[in-house]
């Protein structure tokens, strides 16, 4: 792959300091062409509006995720429209680890979405950066959220173009409302696929509800995979937490 790859950089306006961290980080990822795409700023949306987005009035105390899930839509939006493979999506509380083996990945040919995040990799932020990265089955790191009771992390995925016109399709009907991130995995399985494979388990019961009852999304409609090994990290604890999905934002 010698072409540069789209790389979408989710950050509120507010944050410079952030901004100009990871793109001082990401300055040493050779390859990449990167657009900042301004965040959506859920304190400022007016209750209203919020209420119309997640189909709920009690969505309206939730501005915060509204914001996160709506920042996300307007880079499907943006990586909808291009005409290549793929594009990188991070959020701007990322830092990268190996970013630059996507040059030399053998990704299938039939994904819509690989999670590249260390939340969604049965792997380790102490495996050797010169290991062999491959991609595995959902299912692994849905098995490994189930050990270390994470949270998903939509901080670092890879989309194809056609895979963000199917999320723009789906959460037209399905609304805009929830972790984005458990959405995206709500999209990656199917209720059989669940049953079967993590029946009464804590993933099992958030993906089942992790919704307005009213208006259950759709199932499976993304082939998702994610990494045996994080080519980005999430700042844990660290000075920048992340503003875009919480309860301030």
């Amino acid at each position: 792959m010698n072409e540069n790859i789209p790389l979408f950089l989710i950050n509120l306006d507010v944050d410079t300091e952030r901004l100009s961290f990871v793109r001082e980080a990401l300055q040493s990822c050779i390859g990449f062409t990167v657009t900042r795409v301004p965040a959506i700023f859920g304190k400022y949306l007016p209750d209203a509006a919020c209420i119309h987005l997640a189909g709920n009035q009690g969505w309206a105390d939730r501005k915060g995720e509204i914001g996160c899930f709506l920042s996300h839509v307007k880079v499907w939006e943006l990586a909808s429209k291009l005409e290549c493979a793929f594009c990188v999506v991070l959020e701007d509380d990322i830092r990268p680890r190996a970013l630059e083996r996507l040059h030399k990945m053998n990704l299938p040919i039939d994904f819509d979405l690989i999670f590249i995040n260390d939340r969604m990799s049965p792997g380790s932020l102490n495996d050797c950066l010169e290991m062999d990265v491959r991609c595995l089955p959902i299912d692994a790191s849905l098995a490994n959220l189930n050990i270390t009771d994470r949270g998903v992390g939509s901080d670092g995925y890879l989309i194809t173009p056609a895979a963000a016109r199917k999320l723009l399709e789906a959460t037209a009907s399905d609304l805009y409302f929830g972790h984005i991130d458990w959405r995206l995995v709500r999209y990656s399985v199917t209720l059989n696929f669940l049953e079967e494979n993590f029946k009464d388990t804590r993933i099992y019961h958030i993906v089942i509800n992790h919704h307005n009852h009213l208006i259950p999304p759709v199932w499976g409609i993304l082939r998702s995979y994610c990494l045996n090994t994080p080519l980005v990290s999430f700042t844990y604890g660290g000075p920048f937490a992340s503003r875009i999905s919480g309860p301030a934002a």
